[in-house]
This record gives structure tokens, sequence and C-alpha cells, in this order.
């Protein structure tokens, strides 16, 4: 069906069939053999004119009373011998009433293969048409036609059916990926309150700022510090390499000793020599004085001999150095005469030597012995340095293989981390740097032990109560559970394994959730192909039957009591009521169908399938309402299924002659609130009176019985009236209780009022007296005392004995003219009490 026009705005179209009209394409078929070309030509061509979905009505033209807003199409006219549209199109089989109209419309509009348009309203085969006001040439649409015909409206249908199969495909598909990432939204919703839990507070986060600033500012003067103290070592260094290439220049060009040993033999040995100098110099004083000088030289011997055996624990080579002064001492005494001027000049030149180079042999065993403490210093710590890179290289491999084992694990694969194929260092690192990157939540520590202490927290809340949930759930499901396991020697990590089935096999949560992904898949298909099989025995049943007769009843009733209410309008104003269905709250699918039940299209693919997804919905329904016997879960479905809870009944009046729908309002309660108290009761009374008659007049030979009491109390006499000519009009039988003869109004001809009489204080009892309304008078008739007659006791022939009612006749005969029952005597009083009789 086309959509409606969006520049103007269009009435409600009656639905199809309707002798009010219908659009020129659901009235006109392709004729035999006519090529699919051609038709799709002659489809754009009017729609392209305006014509296609132009009003058909059965006078051919256009009445506002009638066709309101509304394009209607007018037959034209064409020359002589030019052809016409009924070459190409009939009148549908369909049509009815409407198919003289379609053959007027069709010889109006003129037709041609190949040639010019020669008709006011004219169409070609191949696109060009024209019309008085406006000309041009259409293109065929994409599916070629698509209303004109049959089977272009069913080929369209199935088209629609396909694309909105494929687009409600597309919505689920998009529906489970939106559902997938609402899933994945929801854990970063759980683990961010989970972090924000965890988060410290702003007293703690300014304490820590605090602390980290200070602590960045010693760091600071730390490393100032550092750097001065480096630089001055460094300079340090390079003084003292300065000092000592200058120190290796000089020993090498004077040939010198550099090494320590030999050093210390140099040492020495000048040690040695200088004590030889003196040892000359007493030698040489002692030659002056001969024998004195001998005797000075042997007891500077022995003092230097007991000074070497004093010290000698802990100056062995001074010891040495004496003992060979001693023996020098004793060569240059033997020889002091043939070699004393040699020796002394030796002994000048030595001590010369001894003068020029004893600073500087001193100043470089300083530095020699500070060196070596810098050197022993540097190997401890170079040693303390491969000793620390010995340990950090095996708490490396250590934390390389510790990272596979939550690899092994399934983790990585369950946070969607590509797992690699080589397991080296340069591997570990890489993975794990990657999974830091993607997976390192907020306000993460960088302390070893606050990480532990994080893990250990989230650890504790995945089991505890969550596990505890996870457990009651899986086993209130019988033979379903989760099963933990603590870390050990063999496995490094705590493992959660889930039985989700009767099988009882223990699954990781990866396998159990793709094993039951498969289950739901399983299931889903099994539920859907059940379902279809349903809906088909459904549909090819007699639910579909039941259900239009049972409409048709409906509508029928509705009918028949909107016509007598239509015929008997009330008050000066006449004001009409009328009763129309409308969805109840929350139940517009359902009406849609009886809707379609009534128009007829119940058969067509979009009717067929939105009966399905209605039922699919209600089945739905009754499945979550969580019924779990078989005899609820159908009884539910029943309540579901139930039609007459998919509509309700509302009452519209109009005030006033004229059939136009605008004139029609809703009878809410405000609008009834402001009536009289007559008005009220007659609004109200006046449909139930219908619908009564209604279905009374489903049985010709039935009664149709009425009973009110304290009728129309409150009413004014001029609706009281309108009422008592509906009770006639409707043929009730009626009975009316009040305090008034109701029924003595002229529009009842005939009534029979039983006026019904107290007994007076203190008597108890009744008394009826018959009164006849023949149209304008009201006559008394007289009743027989028929309570007498009943309450008289038989007795036996033979007893002749008096008893209480010997003063009764025995047969009660019927009373005077004058009779009203109020006589007080005994008879009246025992009439009163007999409350079984039929009187």
């Amino acid at each position: 069906m086309p959509d409606p026009p969006v520049r103007w705005i269009r009435r409600d179209r009656p639905s199809f069939p309707s002798g009010a009209g219908a659009p020129l394409w659901r009235l006109v078929d392709p004729v035999d053999g006519l090529d699919p070309v051609v038709l799709d030509q002659v489809e754009a061509s009017l729609s392209a004119a305006g014509l296609l979905d132009a009003w058909v009505t059965p006078d051919g033209v256009w009445a506002p009373d009638r066709d309101g807003d509304e394009l209607v199409i007018v037959p034209g006219t064409v020359p002589a011998g030019t052809g016409n549209l009924a070459q190409v199109l009939q009148p549908a089989e369909d049509a009815g009433s409407l198919s003289a109209a379609v053959l007027r419309i069709l010889a109006g509009i003129g037709y041609t293969t190949d040639g010019p348009l020669t008709a006011p309203t004219c169409l070609a085969a191949d696109g060009r048409w024209q019309t008085p006001a406006a000309a041009g040439r259409a293109g065929t649409a994409t599916h070629g036609a698509e209303l004109i015909g049959t089977a272009a409206r069913a080929a369209a249908r199935r088209r629609k059916i396909a694309e909105l199969r494929a687009q409600a495909t597309g919505f689920r598909a998009e529906f489970g990926q939106l559902a997938g990432e609402a899933d994945q939204v929801s854990e970063q919703i759980t683990s961010l309150r989970a972090a924000a839990d965890q988060a410290p507070t702003d007293a703690d986060v300014v304490a820590a700022a605090a602390a980290h600033t200070a602590a960045a500012g010693e760091a600071d003067k730390a490393s100032n510090t550092y750097r001065d103290a480096r630089g001055r070592e460094q300079e340090a260094r390079r003084v003292s390499d300065a000092a000592t290439g200058e120190v290796t220049r000089y020993a090498a060009e004077n040939l010198l000793t550099t090494g320590e040993e030999q050093l210390d033999n140099l040492a020495g040995a000048l040690d040695a020599a200088a004590t030889a100098s003196g040892g000359l110099r007493l030698a040489l004083s002692a030659q002056k004085a001969a024998m004195s000088a001998v005797m000075a030289a042997a007891g500077r011997v022995a003092i230097e001999d007991s000074r070497v055996h004093e010290a000698a624990s802990t100056a062995e080579d001074e010891a040495q150095a004496a003992q060979t002064a001693d023996v020098n001492a004793t060569l240059a005494e033997k020889s002091v005469d043939a070699d004393a001027q040699q020796l002394f000049a030796q002994a000048e030149r030595l001590e010369r030597q001894v003068e020029e180079y004893g600073p500087s042999i001193s100043a470089s065993k300083r530095e020699g012995l500070a060196r070596s403490a810098a050197a022993g210093e540097a190997n401890s710590t170079w040693q303390q340095r491969c000793n620390d890179l010995t340990a950090a290289l095996e708490r490396r491999d250590i934390a390389a293989a510790a990272w596979w084992v939550p690899v092994d694990a399934g983790l990585a694969a369950a946070r969607n981390l590509t797992v690699p194929d080589s397991r080296d260092l340069d591997a570990a690192l890489a993975h794990a740097r990657t999974a830091a990157d993607q997976l390192r939540p907020q306000m993460w520590p960088e302390r070893l032990d606050e990480k532990a202490r994080r893990a250990e927290a989230a650890l504790s809340r995945m089991l505890g109560s969550s596990l505890v949930d996870l457990r009651t759930v899986l086993e209130t499901s019988g033979g379903r559970s989760v099963i933990t396991t603590e870390a050990d020697e063999q496995h490094p990590l705590p493992s959660v394994t889930l039985i989700v089935d009767a099988s009882g096999a223990q699954l990781d949560p990866a396998d159990a959730i793709r094993h039951l992904q498969i289950l739901v898949e399983d299931l889903s298909r099994t539920h859907d192909e059940k379902l279809h099989q349903m809906y088909t025995e459904l549909l090819s049943s007699t639910f579909i039957d039941h259900l239009a007769d049972r409409m048709k009843k409906v509508i029928k009733l509705l009918e028949v009591v909107n016509d007598v209410l239509r015929k008997h309008p009330t008050g000066a104003n006449k004001t009409t009521l009328r009763l129309r269905r409308v969805p109840a709250e929350g139940q517009e699918p359902g009406f849609k169908i009886l809707k379609a039940l009534q128009e007829g299209s119940i058969e067509s693919e979009s009717a067929q399938q939105q009966i399905q997804l209605f039922l699919g919905a209600r089945l739905r329904e009754a499945q979550d309402a969580g019924l779990v016997g078989t005899e609820d879960w159908t009884d539910r479905l029943a309540e579901l299924l139930d039609y007459r809870a998919w509509f309700d009944i509302v009452a519209q009046y109009k005030v006033g002659d004229g059939d136009d729908e605008t004139r029609w309002k809703d009878l809410t309660r405000k609008v009834h609130g402001v009536d009289s108290g007559g008005g009220k009761v007659v609004t109200l009374l006046q449909p139930l009176l219908a619908t009564l008659v209604a279905l009374y007049s489903e049985s010709e030979d039935a009664p149709r019985p009425l009973w009110l009491d304290e009728a129309f109390e409150g009413v004014d006499p001029s609706n009281r009236a309108t009422m008592m000519r509906m009770l006639t009009d409707f043929d009730l039988d009626f009975l009316l209780a009040g305090p008034a003869p109701l029924v003595a109004v002229a529009q009842v001809p005939t009534a029979a009022l039983w006026i019904i009489t107290r007994a007076p204080a203190p008597a108890d009892g009744v008394d009826l007296s018959l009164m006849l309304w023949a149209g304008k008078t009201l006559e008394q008739v007289p009743v027989g005392d028929y309570a007498t007659r009943i309450l008289t006791p038989r007795r036996p022939t033979d007893d002749a004995g008096p008893d209480l009612f010997t003063t009764i006749p025995e047969t009660g005969g019927p009373a005077g003219p004058n009779h009203t029952g109020n006589d007080v005597g005994v008879p009246a009083s025992i009439v009163a009490v007999d409350t079984g009789g039929p009187a």
C-alpha cells in the first residue's frame, strides 16, 4: 500500500472492500497476456500523473461531505479513434459494484504504444504521460509494478517480507553485539566501582602528595650532592692519574722502579744507605781522633744493634738494615785508610740522592697506599654489584617463568590478549608490557607489597559473596555447582571450575561459557522450531476460525445495540448514544489482530507475521510468569489469549441529527458528571437496555424479563417518559418496584399495578390490591381471598368439633369491589402471616 501524502493531509480512507470507493490501483488488473514490461511502464506513468492512488467513487465525482480531504479521479473523454487504457487494464475481480466506475475511468484515459498523446489525459507504453495541467515521462521503478495486479502485489509483499526479515536479522545481530558491549560495560562499571571502593580518601591523597613532594625535594638535593661528589671524584681521579703519569715518567727517565714491592726494596736500601752514611760520617770523624772514632763507631753499632733487637718483631727490615750497616761499618773500619776518600765521596752522593728523592718517594708511597685502599673498595663494590646482578637475573628468570603461569591458565585469552608462540625472555617482557598497557587498573600502586595487597583484596571479594551467590544459583538448579582450589606447588594459581550441566564435567570459566553458549544456541534453535510449529498449528487450527466467529458476534451485537440507541435519542436536544470498541490498555497488538479479522485481511502475509509476533509475545509473557505446572501455565496462556481482554467498550454521544463523525464525543466521567440526576440515570441505563434487547433478540420465542427496584428514582418526568417509551418499544416484560405508579403514563399502553399495603401496627403482614392501567385510565381489579382458602386446613368428615377456623368459610370467595385487604380481624391477620403461599 502506498504511503499517504506528505505535503497535504488526507482523510483516513475506508477499508477495502467498501461501497464508498477504493484507490484505482486496488480496482484494476492487467489484461490477460500483458507484457510485464508494459505493465511496469503503465504503473509508473499512472503514479507520475498522480492517478495511481487516486480514489474511485461509485458516481465518479468528489463530494465534500462524503469524501472530505481526498483526491478523487473523475472520468474523462478521449477523441474518437483514440485508444484508451482499457487496452492494457481491466476491472479487478473483487471490484464489485465499482467495476462500472472503473470501466468509465479506463475509457476516459487515452493510451498509445508509440504514437502521439492526443487525449487530454493520456499514457504511452514508453512512459510518456500528460494531463490537462502537466506532462512528462516516467521511468519504471526498481522492482517494476508493485500495486496493479494480484501477482505484482504478492511479489511486492514477498520482497517487503524478505527485507523485513533481513532487517530483523540485522537487528538481532546488532542486539547481540550491543548486549555483549553492554556486558563489557557492566564489567567495567563493576571493576571501576571496585577500584573506587579501594581508592584512598582525600586526606590520604593529600598526605601522600605532600610526602611525595618532600621526598622529591630530598631526592633532588641528594642528586645534586651526588653529582657534586661525582665531579670531585672525577677531578681527584684526573689529578691522581696525572700525578701517577708524572711519577711513572720521572721514574722511567731516571731508571727508577715504580712497583710497590720494588719501592719497598728501594726504600729499604735507601734506609740502609742512610744508615751506612751516618756510620761513615762517624768513621770520618773518628779518623781525626784515631781510636776515639773507632770506639764511637763501635758504640754506635752496639746501640744500633740493641735497637734492632728491640724492634725485631715489628721492623725486620730495619734489623737487616742495622746488620748491613754494622757490616759496612766494620768494613769501613777495616778499610778506612785505603778507601776513605772513595767512601766519603760515595756517602756524599748517596746523601744528596736521599735528600733529593726522599719527599717524592714518601708521597708516592702514600699515594700508592691510597690507591690500594681505593682499589680494594672498588673491588668490593664491583663484587657486590656482581652479586646483585646475579640475584636480579635469578629474579628475572623466576618472574618470566611466573608470567606464563596465568597465561597458560587462560587469563590472557579471557582478556583478549594474543598469546605469543615463543616463550623466551623477550616474548615474556613484550607480552607483559602489552598487558600492563591494556589492563592496568586505575590508581595501581608501584610497590610490590601494595600490589600484593590489592590482588589479595580482589581475590577475597571474588571468593566471597559473589562466589556464594553463584554457588547458590547453580545448586538450586540441581547437579550444578562451582568448585574452588587453593594454590599449591603443582598449581601456582587458585582455580575455579564450574559444573554447568547434568554431566558433572568440571570446566574452567572460559570453557563453561563456551559450553553454555553452545547449549543456548541449541535450545534457542529448538525453541524457535517448536514455536514456529506451534504458530503453524495455531494458525491452521480452529483458533482463528473461532476468534473470527466470536468477533462477528461481538460486532453484530454492537451494531444491533447501536441501532437501538440510534432509534431512541433522549432529552429535548435529542442526545444519541453509541458504543465503540477501543484497544484496552497495553493490548494494541491484540486489537490490531481483531481489526484484521474484521477487515478480512487476516490471510495476508503481513497479518500472519503480525499474528506470529503477537502469539510469541503472549507465550513469552506466560513463560515469564514463572509458573511450574502445566495446568497453571496453560491457564495463564488461556487468559492471555482471551480476546475479550483485548478491547474495551466505551460510550460516545452526539447532540442533534446528522451523520457527521466529528460530532461524536466520548462520554467521559467529566461529561457525565455535569448532567442532571435524571440525565445520569438515563445515560447509564439506556446502553444497558439496548444490550439486553440485542441479547434477547437472539431468540424470538424467549421471554424478555426486566426487573428493576427503586426504578427511575430522582429522574425527571421527561426522562422518565423517555425510558418508559424505550421499555415499551423494546417489548420488555418489565417488573418495576417503586413508591409511585411509574407505569401510569401515556407511553405505556397497558400494565398491571400491584399495591402492597402494610398492616396497621402492631399487627404483622401485608395486603395486595391490583389495579389495571389501560393507557389513560387506572381501574381497580377485585382480588380473591386466596390466602384464606389456602390457609384453611382440611378436616376429617367425622370431626365435627369446633376449631380455630370455624368462623372462616370453607371456600374463600372473591372480595367485593370495595375490598382493600385492610381488615384488622383475625382472617386478615392469618393471611398476613403466611409468607410461603403463592399469594
